[in-house]
């Protein structure tokens, strides 16, 4: 939602407040998984072999946080045209483009959407912070909209990982029962599916 343009301060705090959190749970979960390749990829693949994936997806992870601060950031101002746009560019082209390269393989894929990403959502995010004043780097004032934002947020997060389980569940359980191939169709159908209810 819009946030409150009689407040006399600036309301880019509050995204550097974000961006500081998501920048530390994304490093942690990430430094995480690479920590423990093989374990992770028995964990969503099924077999220890697809480890090599685990690098490429991390910059994916990466760039689809970026681009999720960038875009709530301009759906909070409702700055549509730009929210869309970015939308547009790296949820529809980028992956187009990407996945009709000839001869391509998984692990390129995601290195390079996830790249891509980061590109695009980077020069988003700098902009945002270029429009933050220099008294928005107070760090007492960040650590309070942080606080703040945590509280708004962490209700929401129960029902954000029950949606990325129906979303990913199907997909983890079949390739753990019957093989990465079938697991490949059923998240193209969860896909599908989530794309026709969106």
């Amino acid at each position: 939602s819009q946030i409150n343009r009689s407040n006399k301060e600036n309301p880019e705090i509050y995204f550097i407040g974000a961006f500081g959190m998501v920048t530390i749970v994304t490093f942690l979960f990430l430094l995480t998984i690479n920590l423990f390749p093989s374990q992770i990829a028995y964990l969503f693949f099924g077999n220890q072999n697809y480890q090599y994936l685990i690098l490429p997806i991390s910059v994916s992870i990466a760039g689809i946080c970026l681009h999720t601060l960038a875009y709530s950031y301009y759906r909070g101002y409702l700055k549509m045209v730009q929210a869309n746009m970015l939308q547009l560019v790296n949820i529809g082209i980028i992956p187009v483009l990407v996945f009709t390269m000839p001869d391509i393989s998984v692990s390129n894929i995601f290195s390079i959407m996830g790249l891509s990403w980061i590109v695009t959502s980077g020069v988003a995010v700098f902009t945002i912070f270029k429009r933050s004043q220099r008294e928005d780097w107070n760090l007492a004032k960040i650590s309070h909209k942080s606080k703040e934002l945590l509280t708004y947020g962490i209700m929401r997060v129960p029902g954000g990982f029950g949606m990325a389980a129906l979303l990913t569940l199907p997909a983890t359980l079949t390739a753990h029962f019957s093989g990465m191939e079938k697991a490949g169709y059923v998240a193209f159908a969860v896909s599908i599916l989530s794309f026709t209810g969106s």
